[in-house]
């Protein structure tokens, strides 16, 4: 009995551990540009992988903050040259992420842009390590019960 409950809880850890909260975020840029302009495109950002605590601006106008992002789809962008800034990330990546791009835009086509993520520094590895290991540890003794259970009737 004792070893299904280690199992579980050993089970329900790495389930923690490795699910992932990023979403594809689907933004109407028409909701923040006042002006209205005929002809709009699409922009697509694809980060190498989930960023976290992402913000991204277009033209200064703020579409997003501090988000767990998987990718992101602009509509309605209006047709010319704009100017983007995606940034963020937790302080476990070994550089900032700070990306800036101009981006022309084109009538109807999705326009695609790429926005390369920094890896994680060894800190943040040895402090996952750690909380990881110490969480295992704290499991197991919390299992280990060699007293006997008594119950008490009530009256």
């Amino acid at each position: 009995m004792q070893n299904s409950i280690k199992l579980s809880a050993c089970f329900f850890a790495m389930l923690v551990l490795f699910t992932s909260c990023a979403k594809n975020f689907y933004i109407d840029y028409s909701l923040y540009e006042t002006s209205k302009t005929g002809e709009t495109g699409i922009l697509y950002l694809e980060p190498t992988k989930n960023s976290e605590k992402t913000t991204v601006t277009i033209d200064d106008n703020l579409l997003l903050s501090r988000k767990h992002v998987n990718s992101i789809t602009i509509n309605n962008i209006p047709v010319g040259q704009h100017s983007i800034h995606y940034s963020g990330g937790p302080w476990g990546y070994k550089e900032k992420m700070d990306e800036k791009l101009n981006v022309q835009i084109v009538a109807d086509k999705t326009t695609t842009k790429i926005i390369p993520v920094p890896p994680y520094s060894a800190a943040y590895w040895i402090y996952l390590g750690t909380i990881s290991i110490a969480s295992a540890i704290t499991s197991y003794y919390a299992t280990l019960n060699n007293q006997p259970t008594y119950y008490y009737p009530t009256y």
